[in-house]
């Protein structure tokens, strides 16, 4: 009489092909965590780097002398890849009427096409006095819309996540309404 105390060699096969259907979908759910935990980690990297960013060109660096302190009438902005900001602030503490000790500042883009640095300009008769805003290069654009009462200010930032070579891109943009006129 023959025992039947075993696997048949079919009944192995079936069972190693529904292994590796498991452990190819459990590696893929891992992938794909691993995918959206990074991409959401670089969101928020570029969120708070943007609004950082864009506290020091409404403040200034160091509190003072940013956007928000400029003259509305003395605001002048470029786009396109040339982005840049210029406007006067009055450096005289209270802020006076006479406009002849006002110092001109900038806010520019430095560097090539793609993810750029943003640069603060605090006098610009003054050659290679520039503050990094952030230490990275990651602004792709600066767009500045001058109204009549406002400045809107938009930054967008990118990155790659590596190592999937998604790109991410996040917008913040702000209004500032200047205290002199």
């Amino acid at each position: 009489m023959k025992s039947n105390a075993g696997f048949t060699l079919v009944e192995v096969m079936v069972a190693c092909l529904i292994g590796v259907l498991v452990l190819a979908a459990v590696i893929a759910i891992q992938m794909m965590s691993t995918r959206t935990f990074a991409e959401g980690s670089a969101d928020v990297m570029l969120e708070r780097t943007g609004n950082m960013i864009m506290e020091r060109i409404v403040r200034g660096p160091a509190g003072r002398y940013g956007l928000r302190e400029a003259r509305l009438s003395t605001i002048v902005a470029t786009g396109g890849s040339e982005s840049l900001v210029s406007f006067t602030v009055d450096r005289n503490d209270p802020p006076t009427f006479d406009t002849s000790d006002d110092t001109q500042c900038a806010v520019y883009l430095a560097g090539y096409e793609g993810a750029r640095k943003v640069m603060y300009d605090p006098d610009t008769s003054v050659e290679d006095n520039e503050i990094e805003l952030h230490p990275e290069a990651l602004v792709s654009e600066m767009n500045v819309t001058v109204f009549a009462d406002y400045v809107d200010v938009e930054l967008v930032l990118q990155h790659t996540v590596q190592p999937f070579g998604s790109e991410m891109e996040v917008r913040v943009s702000t209004s500032v309404q200047p205290r002199c006129q």
